[in-house]
């Protein structure tokens, strides 16, 4: 079994490119993933009134989550509930 001797040098330069690293892998990561929005920002981002999103929210057709008297949805979710409901439109 051998040894190798590292330097201070050598693992100080390796750390720095560790930190590098996974600094990129998780500027990759995606950026939706934690993203929450207020009733208002949900409603404009699905292009219809709030009055409909609630009625989305209480037929259960839209996750949600609630603190105090806010609503918040989850980014993240409106796109898999956009991507769950795609029509594709086939030319005559």
């Amino acid at each position: 079994m051998s040894l190798y001797v590292v330097t201070a040098e050598e693992l100080h330069a390796f750390r720095v490119a560790l930190v590098k690293d996974l600094q990129e892998i998780l500027s990759q990561s995606d950026p939706l993933q934690n993203q929450w929005v207020q009733e208002s920002e949900a409603a404009k981002m699905l292009s219809m009134a709030k009055s409909t999103l609630k009625e989305y929210r209480k037929k259960g057709l839209i996750p949600f989550s609630k603190l105090g008297d806010f609503t918040y949805y989850s980014v993240l979710e409106i796109h898999k509930q956009l991507e769950k409901n795609i029509t594709v439109c086939v030319p005559k």
